[in-house]
This record gives C-alpha cells, sequence and structure tokens, in this order.
C-alpha cells in the first residue's frame, strides 16, 4: 500500500495544488468551482482546472454537474487519475465539502480512501487514521497587549503579565520542536482544549501550560 505522509489527516490549505471534480457543497451551500478555486487560493492553495502531476490534494464534489466523456460510468476522471497516483506510490490525499470547509477554517480534513471497482469507478470512502484526531491546524503565538488596572479585584495588568510569558512559553515549545523537524498544533475542532499538541513516533502528544496571574505582594 502506498505511503500516506498525510497520516490521514490534511492540516492545511496552505501550500497545497488542488483540483475540483464538480461544484462543491460549503457550508451547506453549493458553490462553483471557480468560487471555490479563489477561496482557496486566498488560503494559499494553487488551484489547477485539470488533474496534472503537481496536484496534491483533490476535493471531492457533485460529480452531477461535471462533463465526464463515458455516459455509461459517468464517474470523474480526477479521482481516477489519483486513485492511480496513490498505485504508483504518489499519495493524493482527497477530501469532500466538509473537509474543504473545515480546511478554510483552518481546521483539520480527514484524507479520505480510495475504492476502486471492477468497472473502473472510483469512489471516496472514510477511512481510520493513524493518530488521533485530536491536532488541528498549526499553533501560533498570540499577540499580546496591556490593559490598565482598575477598581478590579483582578489586576488586569498583571493578568496581562502572565499572558506574555504563557506566550513566550508557546513560543519556546514551537521553537524547540522545529528544531527537531516537529510541526506544533493547535487543537482540533472537535477536541479537548489544549496550549500544544504534536505527534511523534505513530502517537499524538499534547501540553497543557497554565498561565499564574501573579499576586499583589509580588
Amino acid at each position: 500500500m502506498p505511503v500516506r505522509p498525510c497520516r490521514g489527516i490534511v492540516r492545511r490549505l496552505n501550500g497545497q495544488t488542488i483540483c475540483f471534480t464538480g461544484r462543491v457543497l460549503v457550508d451547506d451551500e453549493w458553490r462553483v468551482r471557480t468560487h471555490c478555486a479563489e477561496r482557496a487560493r486566498q488560503e494559499g492553495a494553487t488551484p489547477k482546472t485539470d488533474f496534472s502531476q503537481k496536484v496534491t490534494l483533490v476535493i471531492y464534489g457533485d460529480l452531477a454537474s461535471k462533463v465526464v466523456t463515458d455516459d455509461s460510468r459517468t464517474y470523474s476522471s480526477t479521482l481516477v487519475n489519483a486513485e492511480a497516483e496513490r498505485r504508483r506510490g504518489r499519495h493524493i490525499c482527497v477530501v469532500d465539502g466538509d473537509g474543504f470547509s473545515a480546511l478554510l477554517k483552518g481546521r483539520p480534513a480527514p484524507c479520505l480512501e480510495l475504492r476502486k471497482a471492477r468497472t473502473g469507478r472510483v469512489t471516496p470512502v472514510a477511512a481510520a487514521t493513524t493518530e488521533a484526531h485530536i491536532l488541528g491546524g498549526p499553533l501560533r503565538v498570540r499577540r499580546t497587549g496591556r490593559r490598565a488596572s482598575g477598581d478590579l479585584t483582578l489586576d488586569l495588568s498583571r493578568l496581562d503579565e502572565a499572558t506574555a510569558v504563557h506566550e513566550a512559553t508557546v513560543g519556546a515549545l514551537i521553537a524547540r520542536l522545529s528544531r527537531q523537524g516537529i510541526e506544533a498544533c493547535t487543537y482540533a475542532a472537535d477536541a479537548p482544549e489544549f496550549d500544544a499538541g504534536w505527534s511523534r513516533g505513530g502517537g499524538s502528544f499534547v501540553r497543557i501550560m497554565p498561565a499564574r496571574v501573579p499576586r499583589h505582594d509580588e
């Protein structure tokens, strides 16, 4: 079986070269390929009108809206090409409309398996992933500010200091993992919240770093 470098999860559109099988259902609304291509381009992807050796991600849309060359089969040549590339050892990621919607929001999406029938028809099916679906997109250090303290019981300026220290710790962790060739991730939409997560050696790891609010007498 071809290697799945995505480990069953597509994490981002940025850097992907993509093509669509037809119009796509995005957030419960049908969108034509030109609209989807523009949305993907805004997220750093490179849309292509046809499948080529450069394509890394296929968005599986509505085949009924696509003109096909074989009326007796009515399947997408894009999926056939993607399945053929996988068999040759070059893994092409495939996501459906829900996956594309998630990627547009910066969330990860499951990479679908491709099942080929004797007729030549290729059907995308959900696949079990090799890692827990808890890791989201790339982790970024948040910008912190300062608020003026007032007559509140909680000193907001002290809270801002603690938040800044917390984000500095997150930044240090991102840098350390990066030096090891590991990407730090945020949490997935349906996963418990944590500060940082990463995958290594077939396992997923998370880190929670609670911020400590300094006392007034410190």
